[in-house]
């Protein structure tokens, strides 16, 4: 698999050149993910950037809600990358949404991410739920 270059202006992928600190080793919990992660990553964020961005007039308001959230960093399985996950990722877009719902079952996820999103996104609105998505899924009727 040919590697994903995060830089600034990388082809084709139209994402903003992120923080350092994404890719920084912060000592919290951070999962490891097979090569894939890469890829998906890079999508993930360009998805973000392209929705959030052409969406902005639309709507008044726009929530971002990731049922399966994890820790917000993962580390490339057999190497020492450290990549920003789609929660990060969600929270890092220049125009970025009104609320954002972070749910997942592993309480090392959703502190990591807490601390995590406290540190860099202090003044966000964000949620954190310590569930599943079919739990959240059936109690919010969506």
């Amino acid at each position: 698999m040919e590697p994903v270059d995060f830089s600034a202006n990388a082809p084709g992928l139209l994402i903003p050149k992120l923080p350092d600190y994404l890719f920084e080793d912060d000592g919290l919990y951070t999962p490891e993910v097979g090569e894939w992660g890469e890829k998906k990553y890079a999508l993930v964020g360009r998805y973000d950037r392209l929705f959030s961005t052409g969406m902005k007039v639309k709507w008044d308001v726009r929530v971002y809600i990731d049922l399966f959230s994890g820790a917000g960093k993962a580390r490339i399985k057999g190497t020492d990358k450290i990549r920003p996950a789609s929660p990060l990722l969600a929270l890092s877009v220049p125009d970025g949404f009104n609320r954002y719902i972070f749910c997942d079952n592993d309480n090392r996820c959703l502190d990591a991410l807490d601390t995590r999103v406290k540190k860099y996104y202090p003044s966000l609105d964000v949620t954190f739920l310590k569930e599943t998505a079919t739990s959240w899924l059936t109690k919010s009727q969506v």
